[in-house]
């Protein structure tokens, strides 16, 4: 409403203007170049007016030619930024791929496009690596640390590369200097832990890991709790730091026996049992220091009643781990019981011995010697190159891969996240020497 009355009251003004200047036109008079030019106000407003519409025009004019390098600049960059979209579309899925080739093709075509050398030239570093072409590698790194605000990113690329190379003394030595320069960073205190368990060198495995203990993942705690077994440290500490191992479990049952500790020993394997399933837990809680079937009867009698409940969730590992802890406590019935749970058709060589190791200690118990089509026994395997092993090692033999060792029925992954960078590098240690 208040807008409405000021543009009432300016078309007043304005109307009133233009007619008293109508009915008072006055006359205007000026000397330009010995003529004498006569007007009256309104021509003189008019060509005022004309003067500044030409001068506007012209200043348009002026500026929209100008202007014409900016757009046309402005219209390359828009289809610059839209051929960029679609190379970044094809760039994530030749990623996803692993498709080398097209990486680097992508990853020039994104350099062209958006001008953006950093990124240009980590992916091409990447793709190089993929391919382990570590001469193009080194170019591109070169290229990365000419700039210090990559210079975090391009240690690490350095690492890699020297990991790449199976120069372990120089990666051990640039190691141990990144970590003091940079003393909080799990990654390079990780790798370094890596190459001093190439080494077998234990402690200073574990020591390098201890230094970043707060700030380090769920795999890394993992690693460390095994290397505090290994390096003979405090094994409830490493239980405490990581409930994922089959040997820190397996090492805690052993320190609470050791310890007289049997019910601490009894609710540990009970309270694990579900999420490894592993008879090597079963063996060593029943078997270890115990002098007699008594001293196994006594321990069985501990977690009976408790592994009751596992027997069909747990499947035929609970089944023969019952029936082997019932073998040793002298139950012979109870583990011919257990044993004829067992789907013949799943049997493995492990439940074949123990049926006739029953039927030699009881004559109640025959084996019928028939042809049976025996599974493979369940065997450690490492989860980077697939090769198995009838023991746990921290180191895979075949691919030199550190802490990939799992036992196959394993239940519980604590890490929630996939590891895509070390799964886009193809493992960097895989083609690491082994050490002697």
């Amino acid at each position: 409403m208040i807008t409405i009355i000021k543009f009432f009251i300016i078309i007043i003004l304005v109307s009133s203007s233009v007619v008293w200047l109508t009915n008072n036109p006055g006359t205007v008079t000026f000397l330009w170049n010995n003529y004498l030019i006569e007007t009256n106000t309104l021509g003189l407003i008019f060509l005022i007016l004309t003067i500044l519409i030409v001068i506007i025009f012209c200043l348009s004019f002026s500026r929209k030619i100008k202007n014409i390098p900016r757009e046309l600049r402005i219209s390359k960059q828009e289809k610059n930024l839209v051929q960029a979209s679609k190379t970044l579309d094809s760039l994530a899925y030749n990623l996803f791929l692993g498709n080398a080739d097209e990486l680097q093709k992508d990853t020039r075509k994104v350099k062209k496009f958006l001008k953006n050398d950093f990124f240009s030239n980590f992916f091409l570093f990447q793709s190089s690596l993929i391919q382990n072409n570590l001469i193009e590698s080194k170019k591109y790194l070169k290229i990365l640390k000419t700039n210090d605000q990559y210079k975090y990113l391009a240690n690490r690329a350095d690492v890699i590369i020297l990991l790449k190379e199976n120069d372990i003394n120089k990666s051990k030595k640039v190691l141990e200097e990144y970590c003091k320069e940079y003393p909080k960073d799990d990654w390079f205190h990780e790798k370094l832990s890596t190459v001093y368990s190439l080494e077998e060198n234990w402690k200073k495995a574990h020591d390098a890991l201890e230094k970043v203990k707060k700030v380090m993942s769920h795999e890394n705690k993992k690693k460390l709790a095994n290397l505090k077994v290994l390096s003979q440290n405090n094994v409830v500490e490493a239980l405490v730091m990581s409930s994922s191992s089959v040997i820190v479990l397996k090492e805690n049952i052993k320190h609470y026996i050791d310890n007289s500790n049997i019910n601490k020993a009894s609710q540990l394997l009970t309270k694990n049992w579900s999420n490894f399933l592993c008879f090597e837990l079963m063996d060593v809680f029943i078997t270890y220091k115990s002098k007699t079937s008594k001293d196994c009867l006594m321990r069985y009698k501990l977690i009976s009643r408790s592994f009751k409940k596992f027997i069909n969730d747990g499947g035929n590992e609970t089944k023969f781990s019952l029936a082997f802890a019932c073998y040793k406590s002298a139950l012979w019935g109870e583990a011919q019981n257990m044993l004829d749970q067992i789907d013949i058709d799943t049997w493995d060589l492990r439940v074949l011995e123990l049926y006739k190791s029953l039927s030699n200690e009881s004559n109640k118990i025959k084996f019928k010697n028939h042809d049976i089509n025996l599974i493979p026994n369940p065997l450690w395997t490492c989860s980077v190159c697939k090769a198995k092993s009838k023991k746990w090692e921290y180191i895979c033999d075949n691919c030199q891969s550190i802490d990939s060792i799992q036992w196959p029925k394993f239940k519980v992954n604590l890490s929630s996240k996939i590891d895509f960078y070390s799964e886009f590098l193809k493992n960097s240690f895989r083609q690491l020497p082994k050490m002697k």
